[in-house]
């Protein structure tokens, strides 16, 4: 009988805090206040719509959070701003980038403009914000991810997990983590959103979605707010206490400029699904080599990319081929073989650890590319055919064997 009335007082004090009973959540005020600061970003192109991402307010005159992979490509952002959790946000304002990492997937907006295209005093705005976390996630914490993908139909969608793994990089002379993986639900469109901990503290921005088709396991990433800190050159507390200044942050040394001609055609995206499919793969697969019929291709100069003098020609947003490999191997190549010999195509492989390689061709005058990945690490690869004039057909091969290719 003890017990039981030990039970209720506990469970009636956690209803009286606001605290749920299901460990790591957010109460339902907590979310609603949350929300506030969690934007939709519609990126504009000659005044269209061409994209749909996510963003948070973190300073009150109303500099925006968002992944650079929002902002690329476009050259105008509408921002709506949510007033009731059961609705769709509403268009509020026009912004700017402001800033450019080139380093990590993160831009900076700043909102300037209202919906008439006419400069605002940003003083004014007293936007809600989110207070940023002093202290990195931990592997195992309980977080929440806001934003609006757009399977939402332009609705708010709130998901939990956990951090499931913790990387960390150097970044300006600091080692920082670098990347989360979560178990949390992110899907397209929530890019650029919020991530918080238990406490509603941001901890970073949801960023990718890995899957894994044999199994159906799913991984998000997260861009961590202390790779973003280190590229900004300053800490949680000073963005908190309002002792950093717009001008200031978009003016930290590791952050780009927002020329335009920066961010034309930098879209590859490989949180979009690709053209030909995902295809599953184990070292020792046969038959060897692989084989499917593709077209090279596409709207996106790839030159822009910087990612080196073999990652030319034009290509799709989306990948045109996703491969999951797994088990050990020495070798993997992937190569393209066009039908017409005249045609002039480059590979682009994105890596399971982000690492770019490229390929225009495979040397003494043969114009097909080749890839070679020694000891190749398990997990998702992104891969793009490019070409370097009209849409050209072939067929794309991956092999473990050193003599098979062009």
């Amino acid at each position: 009988m003890k017990r039981m009335l030990w039970l209720v007082v506990l469970l009636s004090w956690l209803v009286a805090s606001g605290v749920s009973a299901q460990t790591g959540t957010l109460s339902p005020d907590q979310i609603a206040q949350i929300a506030q600061s969690v934007v939709e970003i519609g990126a504009l192109k000659q005044g269209q719509v061409v994209g749909i991402g996510s963003g948070t307010i973190v300073s009150p005159d109303g500099l925006i959070f968002t992944n650079r992979h929002v902002v690329e490509g476009s050259d105008d952002f509408l921002i709506l701003i949510l007033q009731d959790p059961s609705e769709p946000p509403v268009e509020s304002f026009l912004a700017s980038v402001v800033g450019v990492s080139e380093t990590i997937d993160f831009a900076l907006l700043q909102i300037d403009r209202d919906l008439d295209g006419n400069q605002i005093d940003t003083a004014s705005l007293n936007l809600p914000t989110i207070p940023l976390a002093s202290e990195r996630a931990r592997l195992g914490e309980n977080i929440s991810v806001f934003g609006y993908p757009g399977l939402s139909e332009g609705y708010l969608v709130y998901t939990t997990g956990t951090i499931s793994g913790v990387q960390n990089e150097s970044l300006n002379g600091q080692r920082v983590a670098g990347w989360y993986n979560t178990d949390a639900e992110i899907s397209p469109g929530n890019s650029g959103g919020t991530v918080v901990n238990q406490n509603g503290e941001y901890i970073g921005i949801p960023t990718a979605v890995r899957a894994e088709n044999t199994t159906g396991g799913r991984l998000g990433g997260i861009t961590p707010l202390p790779a973003i800190l280190a590229e900004l050159g300053v800490t949680a507390q000073e963005i908190n206490a309002g002792q950093v200044g717009n001008e200031q942050i978009a003016a930290a040394p590791a952050v780009s400029g927002s020329d335009p001609e920066l961010l034309t055609g930098v879209t590859l995206d490989y949180t979009l699904d690709p053209n030909y499919g995902v295809y599953d793969l184990a070292a020792g697969f046969e038959p060897d080599p692989f084989t499917l019929d593709v077209i090279a291709g596409g709207d996106i100069d790839t030159s822009t990319l910087n990612l080196g003098d073999q990652c030319v020609g034009r290509a799709t947003a989306q990948p045109d081929v996703r491969l999951n490999w797994s088990g050990s191997s020495q070798l993997l190549r992937i190569f393209f073989q066009a039908t017409n010999a005249n045609g002039d195509t480059a590979l682009l492989v994105n890596d399971p650890q982000g690492n770019w390689y490229c390929n225009d061709d495979s040397g003494s005058g043969n114009l097909n590319p080749v890839v070679d990945l020694e000891n190749p690490v398990e997990g998702q690869y992104d891969i793009w055919i490019a070409s370097g004039g009209a849409d050209t057909e072939g067929t794309l091969e991956i092999t473990e064997q050193a003599n098979v290719g062009p």
